[in-house]
């Protein structure tokens, strides 16, 4: 057996070789494409944090970068906004800037610029740190660490640092890729006959169950339009589908959807209208923390996965969701793309 593992060994280096340099390449391309918007960065983090790596890996893609981490808070503050105007002025393509947390140097910038908050976990990053630092300066570096986290909702993007240095850099890119995208949704206008259509994604163990799910999900509302595609890389797909969720807690998303990549690899999408009246139901919670919810089709959601989802042996149902369902007309927008449907704008002209 250890005979064969070792004569495997070339084997996966030579395919751990070849996934990153399709990383590289679509990384590359990411770059390109996102240099037609000019975009001007700014990523913050606590001080003993991985950001000279991005901003190296950064300044090798094409990137022009700038460090404040030396300069004075009013030094700081101006040459940020230098930058900024000399960015706008000359048309620049891209533009990183790291701004050390304790600057608050970007409040005066428009909201155009992309604030990035690079977090390490705080066990991870506490243990990092005692292993060179003083008791003292460790407890100022950890004020520091939770002052930043108390911020978090300052920032659009947060990218937690569980990921090598390259891994890191081609998830910051996606992320701005995924905001542009976002709110590019967002600029469309709707009108009030959006908020009646929805969408449901049925997958991983829901398969099984394919024509039970769509049955019930006929009974309670208008069944509009079903699709069905596959699933070639989960890691993308999920990410697509949690296009709002991905952009702050991205590792949370991917963690929680790890069954999808057990299952069979694809999906079926729903989109629905909901049926005119009130609709009354009584809540008496879901799941391990009996969530209780405040409208039907939440309900509806998680009636459906309280009998489908895989149990534990002790009966409990997991998280392994059978479904998902996305209720905002910008979210039921970027279903509709991943699944190459029409647009809801479209649906709704037909009415």
């Amino acid at each position: 057996m250890e005979f064969f593992l070792w004569a495997r060994r070339p084997y996966y280096r030579l395919k751990d070789a070849l996934v990153a340099r399709r990383q590289l390449r679509a990384t590359g391309e990411r770059i390109r494409e996102l240099a037609e918007h000019k975009l001007f960065v700014t990523i913050t983090s606590p001080a003993q944090a991985a950001v000279p790596e991005l901003l190296d890996l950064a300044a090798g893609y094409g990137f022009r970068t700038m460090d404040l981490a030396t300069m004075t808070v009013p030094k700081a503050n101006a040459q940020l906004v230098a930058l900024y105007a000399d960015h706008v002025r000359r048309n620049r393509d891209l533009l990183l800037v790291h701004v050390p947390s304790g600057m608050a140097v970007t409040d005066g910038l428009p909201e155009s610029v992309r604030r990035v908050l690079l977090m390490p976990s705080r066990k991870r990053y506490f243990k990092q740190l005692r292993r060179t630092l003083a008791a003292a300066e460790l407890d100022l570096e950890m004020k520091q660490y939770d002052t930043l986290a108390a911020d978090e909702e300052l920032y659009p993007i947060i990218l937690n640092e569980t990921e090598p240095p390259r891994e890191l850099f081609s998830t910051l890119i996606y992320k701005l890729e995924c905001l542009n995208r976002l709110e590019q949704l967002r600029m469309q206008e709707y009108p009030e006959t959006a908020a009646d259509y929805q969408c449901f994604v049925l997958w991983g163990h829901g398969l099984a169950f394919r024509r039970e799910l769509i049955e019930l999900v006929g009974r309670e509302f208008e069944l509009v339009a079903s699709a069905e595609r596959g699933i070639a890389d989960i890691k993308r797909f999920t990410r697509e589908m949690y296009i709002e969720e991905v952009l702050r807690i991205g590792h949370h998303i991917l963690k929680k959807n790890e069954h999808l990549a057990r299952a069979p690899r694809r999906a079926v999408l729903l989109l629905v209208r909901s049926r005119p009246g009130i609709r009354t139901f009584d809540c008496q919670g879901h799941g391990r923390d009996k969530a209780v919810c405040t409208s039907f089709d939440q309900h509806f959601k998680q009636i459906i996965r309280d009998k489908y989802n895989p149990r534990l042996s002790s009966g409990e149902r997991t998280e392994y969701h059978v479904i998902h369902a996305a209720d905002t007309p910008f979210q039921v927008d970027n279903i509709l793309r991943m699944f190459e449907l029409k647009p809801l704008i479209e649906w709704l002209d037909h009415e």
